[in-house]
């Protein structure tokens, strides 16, 4: 129905790495969609988060009485790709590294047949988003090469203006 109106039609789903592991096969999905918008959020800690997702994998592969994480974190470093940090404290702090930001974004290239665009959370929500703007610096330069789109999340209403105002000099005035 809404293709008759002359309308796109996206689909929100996990992050490459992670929508496998919950049924979502982006290669098959692409094809029924124009675009998929991946949840690539690293900065909130939340349901489809990407340290929230991490921590729940870290605490369903942890084995009862091991000293540390260090054996299941290589282990998901391995199925991912990334490089998370040492500590499931750590990735619930939302302290993952903004290379994965460019690693999902070209495997999320790589599964669909359709764009691609890239979630990314810029709004502050206590104990769920809690965001730095270094952080936010890091991230945007690591998304400034995303050819398919960004989209921002979750609120416009609620996103800073001086956020706002610092991914439009990321984006189109990078040398300032």
């Amino acid at each position: 129905m809404a293709r008759s109106r002359g309308w796109k039609v996206g689909l929100d789903c996990f992050s490459p790495a992670l929508a496998q592991m919950v049924g979502q096969d982006l290669a098959q999905l692409s094809a029924c969609w124009d675009w998929i918008k991946g949840m690539v959020y690293l900065r909130a800690f939340g349901p489809t988060a990407i340290p929230f997702e991490l921590v729940g994998l870290a605490d369903a592969l942890h084995s009862p009485g091991a000293a540390d994480d260090r054996e299941v974190l290589e282990f998901l470093a391995r199925c991912t790709g990334w490089e998370p940090p040492s500590t499931r404290e750590e990735i619930r702090r939302s302290r993952l590294p903004s290379s994965i930001l460019a690693a999902e974004i070209a495997r999320g290239r790589e599964a669909c047949g359709c764009p691609f665009l890239t979630g990314v959370e810029l709004v502050e929500i206590p104990d769920v988003a809690e965001i730095d703007p270094v952080g936010i610096q890091k991230d945007w330069e690591a998304l400034a090469a995303a050819p398919d789109g960004i989209v921002l999340s979750w609120d416009l209403r609620h996103m800073p203006v001086e956020r706002l105002e610092m991914v439009n000099r990321i984006l189109f005035h990078p040398q300032t």
